[in-house]
């Protein structure tokens, strides 16, 4: 069994966050609504933004010192809706696949997120990442909309599936 650590990355962890989040979008760029061309180009100042943005919680795993997962959760800062959450970036790198990696990462969201203002967590899936799917309504995620041709990629559209889970 593969010893696998998640933990929320911290400024420290700003080279392993830079690497694994370009490495998500360059191997798989249908599924993200950001680019590689993109982000390659962000400087170390916005990348620790990121890092250090209050709403924003970057869980990552880690085999043996190597990141090898990552998960963000974006909490919404507006009084009215601060009961809900995004996640977001849902990634493992193909190697570590089928190791119970991504259940690992959503379970410490889950975990992460218990005693929090968040009751609904919101996620968007591209309708052909069928694991991914299946995995997220296997832990309490139920479809509620589709969004039509919401990612353009080389002149072909993807639909994303949109799910909920009640947190409480």
């Amino acid at each position: 069994m593969m010893k696998i650590k998640s933990r929320i990355l911290h400024i420290d962890d700003l080279n392993d966050y830079r690497n694994i989040r370009l490495e998500l979008l360059k191997e798989n760029p249908t599924n993200f609504g950001s680019s590689v061309e993109e982000e390659s180009q962000f400087d170390d100042a916005m990348w620790e933004r990121r890092l250090n943005n209050k709403n924003t919680t970057s869980i990552a795993a880690y085999h043996d010192g190597e990141i090898v997962g990552i998960c963000v959760i974006v909490k919404n800062p507006r009084l009215k809706m601060m009961h809900i959450a995004h996640l977001n970036s849902m990634y493992v790198k193909p190697n570590y696949r089928r190791n119970g990696i991504s259940k690992g990462l959503l379970d410490y969201s889950f975990d992460f997120l218990q005693g929090s203002d968040v009751e609904i967590l919101h996620l968007s899936v591209v309708e052909h990442n069928e694991n991914a799917i299946a995995l997220y309504k296997k832990v309490g995620f139920k479809e509620i909309g589709i969004e039509p041709a919401t990612i353009k990629y080389q002149e072909k559209y993807y639909n994303l599936i949109l799910m909920n889970k009640n947190m409480k």
